[in-house]
């Protein structure tokens, strides 16, 4: 008797339990319909999609071979369902809130032997705006978490047998396939695996499940040159110093604890939890969410608040539901309740789902000082879909959307321009777009970027080589340049020329292992037009002297280095002041502004360390910050009425 009723408890608390988690899965299917949106850059892998349906190939621009896709799994789920709607708003939103609601139902059925877990996990995806954010967007996320969701529960509960290990490194390779960074979030995990199960057979199956990335890769060097996508030549390789890569990558972990009050703490909740847990096989998973933080920072973050913390998120997620607590009512209530304080949800549910977002919101209001923003709040109005079913134009409202409307069908054109996604989608097959952040551009992403005080993070504005805009026409002798033009003629036999010439393959060699690379006036290219002067200008009283907004280099000569450094410019403008040698800083300070009641030209003093007089300061560059405006929206231009002068300039004992 006593045994029947336990069981009729327990078969009741399972209900109940069952319940809970039915609702939540509810409400996480209103949450996604009511927040889905689709972002700018996913328009980037859409028109490769686009493009290759019409018979052009993998390519963006149809002229080049260049990958400018992060996501080729993402893109080979999208171009057959595009093949058949022929329509890119509903098709990718939808297939994301299906790929997101599966991994919700994944985790919960996975955890059916422990039904109070099921709600927890769930809840906590559900209150992670990092989360919930990109479930959608249009970009890869939702399907890197359902297969990061399927590699845990196989991890959590697969055997160690060859066939459950294929699976695993099958999976594994299928998140690498679809995000290549993800790497660092798996390769732990089925690194232990594989060790645990140790044995030739179990090893040759591991292997077996990388094929598929394999064979991505080689096809990625013969048919684009290169094995990486070219969004991370333009990404890393922006031309910042590694300290100021990781300064920004830190500004970022700053910037979603202000936005997002529950991811950051939750994954370093499941991180330190499963430190005292010391089971190996957590800590594995452990370790490549760590990696994959350190990665973060590393790599300067990105622009897009919140986006890469959305898998790490996910796995802290499944790490807490293994782990065994013990969940009275109270304890389980807190969690939820704690949870539930901390989402984007309160104070006002409704404006986060969407409903006060009936007017565009301004680039400005949307970003930060550190250039990170709030990616769907600034896209939501023109390309979210609760718009759409209210009945709202979408892919219409923006510059962007307009112009490319524009251009489209107009004939053959080559068009510079920064947001290039939904722009290049709507322009059409015949517009060759020069991606000045790089993303799409194979010459522009193996340049360094132009120096701006403030970088965009992820965005890395390149400037415009003289010639080049004619140069993508085929006309290489366009390019001013003469080394850049010879750079750029190997890549043009790399993008444009045939396949299998032997010529190309050389040149793909030689350009994999940088020796190209000394063609490229890397100074040039992160200084353009910059004016030079010496010192002695500045030393014979007269106007100030006007400085351009691409900056001026004062050459310092003989000239001994003082204490201070002692000039004096307009008092609403803004400096970084550089001290070189030769072409590298040596240090940097920023400068002004002075608005306290003050107008003209205001002097400064600045203490020099003694590091520039060790290590020799050749000259001092001057970059002005293009004050009053958001200046990496379209660096590097400034408002036509706005002036930069520079007074006195001189070095004080």
């Amino acid at each position: 008797m006593t045994d029947d009723v336990t069981r009729g408890e327990e078969h009741t608390d399972r209900g109940r339990a069952r319940l809970l988690a039915l609702v939540l899965l509810a409400l996480f299917g209103f949450v996604l319909l009511n927040t889905a949106w689709l972002s700018d850059d996913a328009f980037i892998t859409f028109r490769v999609a686009d493009n290759w349906i019409h018979g052009d190939g993998l390519r963006w621009n149809v002229a080049d071979r260049v990958q400018t896709y992060t996501n080729p799994l993402w893109l080979l789920l999208v171009a057959p369902c595009y093949a058949v709607t022929r329509e890119m708003f509903f098709t990718p939103l939808l297939l994301s809130v299906a790929l997101s609601l599966a991994v919700a139902a994944l985790l919960l059925r996975s955890q059916r032997d422990h039904p109070w877990r099921w709600a927890p996990t769930l809840g906590l995806l559900l209150c992670s705006r990092a989360f919930i954010d990109y479930s959608s967007s249009g970009l890869e996320n939702p399907l890197t978490h359902l297969l990061l969701a399927a590699f845990l529960v196989a991890l959590f509960h697969g055997d160690r047998r060859p066939r459950s290990i294929f699976c695993l490194s099958l999976l594994a390779h299928g998140c690498i396939l679809n995000r290549m960074d993800t790497a660092l979030l798996v390769w732990p995990a089925l690194a232990w695996a594989v060790w645990a199960a140790r044995g030739r057979r179990t090893l040759l199956a591991a292997l077996a499940g990388t094929a598929p990335f394999v064979l991505w890769e080689l096809f990625s060097v013969a048919y684009y040159g290169f094995p990486f996508p070219n969004t991370a030549y333009a990404k890393l390789g922006g031309g910042l110093s590694r300290a100021e890569y990781v300064a920004q990558g830190l500004f970022y972990f700053l910037d979603s604890l202000g936005r997002d009050h529950l991811t950051l703490p939750a994954i370093l909740f499941g991180l330190i939890v499963t430190a005292f847990r010391r089971d190996a096989r957590r800590l594995s998973v452990a370790l490549g969410i760590l990696l994959y933080l350190l990665y973060i920072a590393w790599a300067g973050g990105d622009f897009m608040s919140g986006r890469f913390f959305a898998a790490p998120c996910l796995c802290a997620a499944v790490l807490l539901a293994q782990t065994p607590f013990r969940f009275t009512r109270f304890r389980y209530a807190a969690a939820l309740m704690l949870m539930a304080l901390l989402s984007p949800y309160v104070p006002y549910p409704m404006d986060y789902l969407g409903d006060q977002k009936d007017k565009f919101v301004s680039f400005a209001k949307t970003t930060n000082l550190f250039g990170v923003t709030d990616e769907r709040a600034f896209y939501f109005y023109d390309m979210a879909l609760k718009q759409a079913l209210r009945g709202r134009p979408v892919l219409r409202q923006t510059n962007c959307a307009q112009i490319g409307r524009e251009l489209r069908g107009a004939g053959p054109a080559v068009r510079p321009f920064h947001a290039v996604g939904v722009f290049g989608f709507l322009g059409g097959r015949d517009l060759h777009v020069i991606d000045l952040n790089a993303l799409g551009d194979p010459l522009l992403a193996r340049l360094p970027a132009q120096y701006i005080p403030v970088p965009r993070p992820g965005h890395y504005a390149r400037a415009l080589p003289p010639g080049y805009d004619h140069a993508v026409t085929g006309d290489s002798g366009a390019l001013e340049d003469p080394g850049l033009r010879a750079y750029f003629e190997q890549l043009l036999l790399i993008t444009r020329g045939p396949l299998w010439s032997r010529a190309r393959w050389r040149a793909i060699l030689e350009m994999n292992l940088g020796r190209c690379e000394h063609l490229i006036n890397r100074d040039a290219c992160r200084f353009p037009g910059l004016t030079r002067l010496p010192l002695d200008h500045f030393n014979v009283a007269g106007e100030p002297t006007a400085v351009p907004k691409t900056g001026l280099e004062i050459a310092l000569g003989s000239e001994p280095l003082g204490n201070a450094l002692e000039l004096s410019f307009d008092a609403d403008d803004r400096y970084d002041v550089l001290f070189m040698r030769g072409t590298d800083i040596l240090w940097r300070a920023t400068l002004g502004p002075d608005l306290n009641g003050k107008s003209g030209l205001v002097p400064y003093r600045l203490a020099l360390p003694q590091l520039l007089r060790q290590r020799g300061c050749t000259a001092i560059r001057l970059m002005p910050w293009l004050w009053g405006d958001m200046q990496w929206l379209t660096p590097p231009r400034a408002p036509e009425n706005e002036l930069f002068s520079v007074g006195h300039v001189a070095f004080a004992p």
